[in-house]
């Protein structure tokens, strides 16, 4: 149950994104993406344990409007800078909070799979917050376990060719290394076949190996 395609990384092998612009009221023109409200999220919830699904897996682009919480969206407001975040009411469609998402799929006992250190590092942008308050904060709403995408490959001379707007290797470790310290299950991708050569894939390999011990 992604939430939204609107994400302004410009990551260059993503298919799945949509400039966040396409998403505002005043947007001249179509999008053939989309941003759930948690509501919408809830509901498709409650189809999928219907069906016997016992697992959500939630991944989205970086919504400007989507902010941790409450608390996260006053900050933003307040900032001189404007930290990749707009108002939600410049948007046709409210993504509500990263909290109100998770609780929204929260629902019957489904495992909530999601928040990915590229979107934990999006919630708490524009404050002094460690990555372990932020999924603090997140297992509280009812997430389970988090989704290691964002990974790649874990070497910042592959990262700055291939998705250069993305965190980079420490700081996706950071954030994997914080999910696990709260409690969270966590899992780790590698993508691969693009610019990066054999050692690159080692050195990747290795650093989720020293992650995992």
């Amino acid at each position: 149950n992604n939430v939204t395609t609107a994400c302004n990384t410009g990551c260059l092998f993503c298919n799945f994104k949509d400039a966040a612009q396409r998403f505002e009221t005043d947007h001249d023109g179509e999008t053939d993406g989309f941003t759930k409200p948690p509501e919408q999220s809830r509901q498709i919830a409650r189809d999928a344990v219907e069906r016997g699904v016992y697992e959500i897996c939630s991944v989205s682009g970086l919504h400007p409007a989507l902010v941790l919480d409450d608390e996260h969206r006053e900050i933003l407001e307040a900032a001189e800078d404007d930290h990749n975040y707009k108002s939600a009411s410049a948007y046709e469609v409210d993504p509500g909070t990263y909290t109100e998402q998770i609780e929204a799929m929260s629902v019957e006992g489904l495992h909530v799979h999601s928040m990915t250190p590229e979107e934990a590092y999006h919630a708490r942008r524009g404050t002094d917050w460690s990555y372990e308050e932020v999924f603090e904060r997140l297992k509280a709403a009812g997430l389970d376990s988090v989704p290691g995408t964002a990974a790649e490959i874990l070497v910042d001379e592959v990262r700055e060719v291939i998705c250069p707007g993305k965190i980079g290797t420490d700081e996706w470790l950071e954030a994997m290394t914080a999910a696990a310290d709260v409690g969270l299950g966590t899992t780790a991708t590698i993508m691969y076949g693009h610019v990066e050569n054999e050692a690159h894939r080692a050195l990747h390999l290795d650093r989720i190996r020293t992650l995992q011990d």
